[in-house]
């Protein structure tokens, strides 16, 4: 019976010496360092501008896919996303009243891109510009110097920069002559005019993103 007993108790001595064996394995295998992969980075600047004119385009909203961060352009359509994780982005720039456009940013390691994106108005809800109207000098006023100032009136229904064409008529039977091209102003000087002579003037209003108002 002893030499029984001594087994036993031999035989479980083995046993637990084995189940703390694996268990300091187990603790050693858990504890040895995971790798981690270094994360390069880069930066991402940029400008929005209006595609027809080139002028910048404020507080449009620019965000990245794969996402990073959202911001909103300055006055001057720029705008800074910061330092950003190495790898290709499309950089999508929106607001409303224009379509939304994108741009492909391929970042470089420690480097800086700058992108242009350019947004096209939205012409789906865009109204025409009015008429130009009130003239100065009024329809039909006679002894007018040869050197003269008109003037005029026009407004747009959203705000758009509107832009206008002055074109002159010498006479019932005279060649039509374009005097001044997409001006912003509401008044032009005419110069050397003709004395004992009827001229007749049109202006050409434009909004950039309608077809012309005669």
């Amino acid at each position: 019976m002893r030499i029984t007993i001594a087994t036993y108790a031999y035989r479980l001595l083995r046993i637990r010496c084995a189940a703390m064996m694996l268990g300091l394995l187990m603790i050693w295998t858990s504890c040895r360092d995971t790798p981690i992969e270094p994360v390069f980075t880069a930066r991402l600047t940029g400008q929005v501008v209006e595609s027809a004119t080139l002028e910048p385009v404020a507080k449009a909203l620019v965000s990245t896919n794969p996402p990073t961060q959202t911001v909103f352009t300055d006055s001057l359509g720029q705008f800074d996303l910061g330092e950003i994780p190495v790898a290709s982005y499309s950089v999508q720039a929106e607001k409303t009243g224009y379509v939304t456009s994108f741009a492909a940013a391929e970042l470089i390691r420690d480097q800086t891109l700058h992108v242009v994106i350019r947004l096209p108005r939205d012409t789906a809800d865009n109204s025409t510009p009015t008429q130009a109207a009130s003239p100065t000098p009024a329809d039909g006023a006679t002894n007018q110097p040869i050197e003269l100032q008109l003037c005029w009136q026009a407004s747009d229904p959203d705000g758009d920069p509107l832009q206008f064409d002055l074109w002159l008529f010498p006479g019932p039977d005279g060649q039509m002559t374009r005097m001044a091209h997409a001006i912003t102003d509401t008044c032009w000087t005419l110069s050397n005019l003709k004395y004992a002579t009827d001229y007749v003037w049109q202006i050409n209003t434009s909004d950039g993103t309608n077809g012309t108002v005669y």
